[in-house]
């Protein structure tokens, strides 16, 4: 047989997912793939009338080699350096002329931002080269025309177009590796008076209806919902527009566990196709006619959806998944779950194989498989004990199995990705799951209500402002129970594989009631352990120095065990520390943090610091900061740190002070980090200059 069991797509989604893989982190940009899969195709279509007995093998193999290189070509395909009409082949220099699309809805932050579908590029506006792709456009805060912009609009715009990079910083969210999973590999900086709408609006019928929808559904909001709070939680609920809320609420919901319900999702799609359904079987009957239909009302309803939200993952999963399923109920015999989630992830990844790099891809279907596996067992458990005959704690038991079944797979993943874990998950899910229910219904029921009856709209906006008022309350009420978030954990790459492949074998092995199984599990779980175990006495006897990349100024900290000393510039922001340093220091496994700019004078067992010299262990470090004076007697340490603010002359610092190494910090003017570049190069002295080279850890050995 060609194909194995009844569910084929989830054999060959592993085939998929290693040739993407592969293709991300060992590229071949050439037509020649595109031969290759050609005669794999036409190998595999030879082999289907092959009589031999061994047939099944040879063709099965066959499938899988064919469906490798179908991941690894399609992943090449759609990259950059293979697309020759992307508009990076036509950047000859910074400054560009572009006419662009608006994606998204711009975004309010510390400036403008929003994502741009570039139409044409050029250095000149009467020369410029039709081309496609997508970048990010940032737009001045105080620019009020970019906020006056709308998904759709044509703009013409000279600006500052530059190259994403990787985050510099060791362990910190890299966001423009998000951005590259979203086909974005550059950014255009746009100055005021820059750039200006043409009137004219580039989205197709569908995409327009859909942004006229959002639109006229954010006002409806505006007009009804007078809290703040309220208002942005039920646009992020009903539409997926989350650029409102609140920062400290957003962080209770996270913290709780409860965070999935502020992005639009499986559950979310699965609510309205059953309000759909409901009219439509009322509508139409059981005939091939009107079952097709019916497809075709709910193909467009969920079309449109996916384009006023924003197209997330969950929501393309959640939409492939529900017209395959009703594909399957219409015109077959049977319809298998795990089959159809396996489609649904098998003709996504096709259609945009970038998808699986991005987490809420793995959260969305990590978490509806493990609720198919686990939550009828889970569910089933307590009635094995216990006779219960009450419709409230049946339905509270249901959203406590929901949750549970939902976390078992995606814990390992929750913990590698935001490195906390929420432990009353269970409990929110209880509020969580109801009160979006009853929001969306609401809010489709508010945004419906205004074209035909917008007086009704003062009832729900009642109703939704006590739920709100409930939901709200109960989310911070969990957030300050006792041990609410157990946080600073951490999963490298290899331990988060190792545990899935142990959890994989076990349930492998009790799937099939196999011993092997179950053993190699223990295995895999033992492997995981060790290294564990391996992390921990690292981070217990760890001495090392992390310089950070920041243009505002210097960051540095210093390990010793799991005590970190950490020496910053006072201009920036504590949310920018954290940001850039949060990550690594739980990968450090930090527990104490003291903060040097407050002590001139410490003295530890391994670690003394005396005004601006710091002896730790065998390392004796300068920092060449406003503390230096000049001794007027060499100094020799191991390594020198210009931060910058000295009293004494660069000229007098050359002569007196000399380092093994030099390290250049983004707090020294920069005109002043060039003459120290230059005289290190001039004279061969080792240097790192960390406004070029990013981020610079070195370890203290001794």
């Amino acid at each position: 047989m060609i194909f194995w069991g009844n569910k084929p797509f989830g054999r060959l989604i592993i085939a998929l997912i290693l040739g993407i893989v592969t293709s991300r982190y060992f590229p071949i940009y050439s037509n020649v793939l595109y031969l290759v899969l050609g005669l794999v195709f036409t190998t595999f279509l030879i082999s289907t009338r092959n009589t031999s007995r061994y047939r099944e093998y040879y063709t099965g193999g066959l499938l899988i080699l064919l469906v490798f290189i179908l991941g690894y070509t399609r992943y090449s395909s759609i990259h950059p350096d293979m697309d020759w009409t992307h508009y990076s082949h036509k950047i000859d220099n910074t400054h560009l002329y572009l006419n662009a699309e608006i994606l998204t809805i711009p975004k309010k932050t510390t400036r403008y931002s929003c994502f741009i579908r570039v139409n044409a590029i050029g250095s000149n506006i009467d020369s410029m080269h039709n081309v496609t792709g997508k970048m990010t456009a940032y737009f001045k805060l105080e620019d009020s025309l970019a906020s006056a912009y709308s998904p759709g609009d044509e703009i013409l715009l000279n600006g500052y177009v530059t190259a994403l990079r990787h985050s510099r910083n060791p362990n910190a969210f890299d966001f423009n590796d998000y951005l590259k999973t979203k086909h974005i590999f550059h950014r255009v900086d746009i100055a005021p008076g820059l750039h200006k709408s043409t009137s004219k609006n580039l989205a197709n019928p569908i995409e327009h209806l859909a942004n006229n929808i959002r639109a006229h559904s954010l006002k409806t909001f505006d007009k009804y919902l007078e809290n703040k709070d309220h208002r942005s939680l039920t646009g992020a609920m009903v539409l997926g527009f989350r650029n409102t809320i609140d920062p400290e609420l957003y962080a209770s919901y996270t913290k709780t566990g409860a965070v999935h319900v502020l992005a639009v999702s499986g559950l979310h799609v699965g609510i309205l196709c059953q309000i759909l359904l409901l009219f439509l079987n009322k509508l139409f009957k059981s005939s091939n006619r009107d079952k097709l239909i019916k497809l075709s009302i709910l193909i467009f309803a969920t079309t449109t959806y996916i384009i006023i939200t924003g197209g997330s993952a969950a929501v393309m999963r959640a939409s492939v998944m529900i017209i395959i399923y009703y594909i399957g109920k219409y015109w077959a015999d049977r319809v298998d779950s795990y089959n159809v989630l396996s489609m649904a992830a098998f003709f996504l990844m096709v259609y945009d194989p970038y998808m699986i790099f991005q987490a809420s891809f793995q959260f969305s279907f990590l978490a509806l498989l493990s609720i198919l596996y686990f939550y009828r067992a889970i569910y089933d458990w307590i009635f094995n004990y216990i006779e219960i005959n009450s419709r409230l704690i049946n339905f509270l038991w249901q959203m406590v199995a929901l949750s549970i079944s939902a976390q078992i797979l995606v814990a390992p993943l929750t913990i590698y990705y935001f490195h906390k874990f929420p432990t009353y998950f269970w409990l929110s899910g209880i509020v969580a799951v109801p009160a979006a229910y009853c929001v969306l219904v609401l809010g489709i029921l508010m945004i419906i209500l205004e074209y035909i009856l917008p007086m009704m709209n003062e009832i729900i906006d009642f109703l939704l402002t006590s739920i709100f008022n409930v939901f709200i309350s109960a989310i911070q009420t969990i957030e300050h129970l006792p041990w609410a978030t157990v946080e600073n954990l951490w999963l490298h790459t290899h331990e988060l594989l190792i545990l899935y492949v142990s959890l994989g074998l076990f349930l492998a092995g009790r799937y099939v009631y196999k011993a092997n199984y179950i053993l190699a599990s223990l295995v895999a779980f033992m492997i995981f352990t060790i290294s564990r175990y391996q992390y921990n006495n690292i981070s217990n006897t760890q001495a090392s120095v992390t310089i950070y990349d920041n243009y505002k100024g210097h960051i540095i900290d210093f390990y010793d065990g799991k005590t970190c000393y950490s020496l910053r510039n006072n201009n920036i922001a504590d949310r920018s520390v954290e940001f850039i340093t949060t990550n690594n220091r739980v990968n450090k496994k930090v527990a104490e943090i003291v903060n040097l700019d407050q002590h001139d004078h410490i003295a530890k067992l391994s670690f003394i610091k005396t005004r601006n010299l710091i002896q730790f262990k065998n390392e004796s470090i300068l920092l060449l900061d406003s503390n230096y004076t000049d001794h007027k007697t060499p100094v020799n340490v191991n390594t020198a740190i210009i931060i910058g603010g000295m009293k004494s002359s660069m000229d007098s610092i050359k002569r007196y002070v000399s380092a093994d190494q030099w390290i250049i910090t983004q707090s020294e003017k920069q005109y002043k980090q060039k003459i120290w570049k230059t005289w290190c190069i001039n004279n061969k002295i080792p240097h790192v200059s960390i406004k070029e080279s990013g981020a610079y850890s070195f370890d203290i050995i001794d």
